[in-house]
């Protein structure tokens, strides 16, 4: 799979206040948040559902309270994504162990309602270094990378796109790519970085993903 590298032109980067960085944080995370919503539902009815039938005495009560225990589990799973999107970026970056977030920014984005069956394997996460960056806004910058990754495979007809982290001396970039050519808008989505908070590193989208880049926490410590 190639590697888009079209984000390299930063003299044209957005702010990152600009309105169209914006609105494209903001779409992913409403498709996200709406999945989880209805993830949230069906738990709820299920657990609503049992506890209504439930006799202690009756044989099947055993039955139930396994159904209530494992409902009862993913319902904490869907609070700990509810609360990794909730969050606010600050100003701050901090040392930040990449697999676990990349982790969870691909779990929290199959839940979105029409590109969950988008698969998204993770490439070279276990061999990046800790790194020096801002937890969610990171998180945002690839939640939106993931929307165009996966809606450009989806157009194109397919049904996996890429999660790529590599070190490139200093800096850590992690991207999402979606293997398809031809994708309408590519000329506005290539436009699109900007400077993530702190400083610490840059993020961007492109017509068929996108990611971020991130000093190294040795690095970051440096030139600090």
């Amino acid at each position: 799979m190639s590697i888009d590298r079209s984000d390299a032109k930063l003299d044209r980067a957005a702010h990152p206040d600009d309105p169209r960085v914006l609105v494209r944080l903001a779409a992913a995370r409403d498709g996200v948040l709406r999945g989880l919503v209805h993830a949230l539902s069906n738990r709820v009815g299920t657990i609503g559902a049992v506890a209504g039938m439930l006799d202690p005495e009756a044989p099947a009560a055993g039955v139930a309270a396994s159904v209530l225990q494992g409902e009862g589990e993913r319902l904490e799973r869907l609070l700990e994504e509810f609360r990794r999107l909730a969050s606010e970026p600050s100003a701050t970056p901090e040392p930040v162990h990449l697999p676990d977030l990349l982790d969870g920014v691909v779990a929290l984005h199959a839940h979105h309602p029409v590109l969950r069956d988008v698969a998204c394997p993770i490439d070279g996460a276990a061999a990046l270094p800790p790194v020096l960056a801002e937890p969610a806004a990171v998180a945002d910058a690839l939640l939106a990378a993931l929307d165009a990754a996966k809606g450009a495979a989806l157009a194109a007809g397919g049904d996996a796109v890429r999660l790529v982290g590599t070190l490139e001396g200093d800096a850590v970039r992690v991207q999402a790519v979606a293997d398809v050519v031809d994708v309408a808008g590519a000329a506005e989505a290539e436009a699109l970085a900007w400077a993530l908070p702190g400083g610490a590193g840059t993020a961007w989208l492109g017509a068929r993903g996108g990611g971020v880049s991130l000093p190294t926490l040795a690095s970051g410590r440096r030139a600090g």
